[in-house]
Parts: C-alpha cells; sequence; structure tokens
C-alpha cells in the first residue's frame, strides 16, 4: 500500500479544487478589468480638462456614466483630503446622493461610492447623508460602504449616526457597523455599543 497515493487521494483532489480557483482567477480578472476601466475613464478625464479630472468626473455624475464617475472620484479623493477641493468636492457628493436617496436614478454602486468618497475625504459634512445611506439604502453595499465612511470622518456625531446601524436588518452590516464603533477610539463611540450590549 502506497501511503503517499492514499493520503492524497483521501483528500480533496484537484478536480474537486478546480472550481474553487477558477473562480477566484475569475474574480481577479474582474477586478483587473474593472480597475483598468476605471484608470482609463479618469485618464480621459483628465485629458479633457487639462489635467485636472475633478469638475469631469463632477459633471459626469448627473450625466450617463454617474456611477463609473463616482468610482474614479473615489480613487483620487484621499489625495484631496483636508484641501478646498476635496470641501468642494464633499458639498457636491452631499447634494447628489441626497438626490439619488430621495429619487433614485442611478443605484447602488453608485451610492456605495459617492459615500466612500465622504470617508476618504473626512469631510464632517457628511455625516448626516451618510447616516441617510445606512439607515434608507437598499443596498447592503451602499450601507456597509455608509458605516465605514462614517468612521472615518469619525467624532462623536459620527458614532451616533452609526448606532442606527446595530439595528439593520443586514448581518454584515450590523458587524461592519461594531467594527467601525469598536476602533473609533471615542468615548461617545464605547458608549454606543455598550449601551447596544445591554440590550442584547
Amino acid at each position: 500500500m502506497n501511503f503517499f497515493r492514499n493520503f492524497g487521494s483521501s483528500g480533496s483532489n484537484a478536480d474537486d479544487q478546480q472550481p474553487r480557483y477558477t473562480k477566484a482567477h475569475q474574480m481577479r480578472q474582474q477586478w483587473a478589468q474593472e480597475n483598468a476601466r476605471i484608470n482609463a475613464y479618469l485618464r480621459q478625464a483628465t485629458m479633457q480638462n487639462n489635467g485636472d479630472p475633478v469638475p469631469v468626473l463632477l459633471n459626469e455624475l448627473t450625466g450617463s456614466d454617474a456611477a463609473l464617475a463616482a468610482e474614479a472620484l473615489s480613487q483620487i479623493a484621499l489625495d484631496l483630503r483636508d484641501t478646498e477641493r476635496g470641501s468642494e468636492i464633499a458639498r457636491v457628493v452631499v447634494l447628489r446622493l441626497n438626490e439619488e436617496l430621495n429619487a433614485p436614478r442611478v443605484g447602488g454602486r453608485y451610492v456605495q461610492f459617492l459615500v466612500e468618497v465622504l470617508g476618504k475625504l473626512a469631510d464632517p459634512n457628511g455625516i448626516d447623508v451618510a447616516q441617510a445611506v445606512l439607515r434608507r439604502a437598499p443596498d447592503r453595499a451602499a450601507r456597509r460602504s455608509a458605516a465605514w465612511a462614517l468612521g472615518q470622518i469619525g467624532g462623536d456625531d459620527a458614532a451616533l449616526a452609526l448606532a442606527f446601524g446595530l439595528d439593520d436588518r443586514d448581518g454584515d452590516v450590523r458587524g461592519t457597523v461594531l467594527h467601525t464603533l469598536q476602533h473609533m477610539e471615542n468615548a461617545t463611540a464605547e458608549r454606543v455599543v455598550a449601551s447596544w450590549r445591554s440590550g442584547q
């Protein structure tokens, strides 16, 4: 009896593993294609406006490529944190998110990436609309992004806004909210978590 042959055959063989590896490979390919598409879109927006893509992207948030523009804006937002341009972007993003929540036009990915922009900019003016996304967005990825964004913005008001997500119907969203609150290093966040735990 060949121990190694039996050992190798007693577990899952290469054929059993194939679907998982294929799926992971497909996911990597999709991510690479999506990333290339966003980068190409960003380059095009940059060339359209003499090296400054922001006005093109902000304008396109109401156009036919709104979700793509939101994703591209999310890619560059971190570099604009704590700048006047970042504050300008945050004002427009808050306006567009409120419009989308009140009269849905584009959908989940658009909301998800716009709320991520607010998190990357860490603009406190985004707290109210991020809370509204957390409470009202039908898409769970958008609600999770809203929780993340509130954690990035930080402070007492953001911690209180996160409290609404602890009752979310989706376990992943609740988990994201709880994780965010626990990592805020904020007394209000600690009180929110303690209060929620005592009510369990």
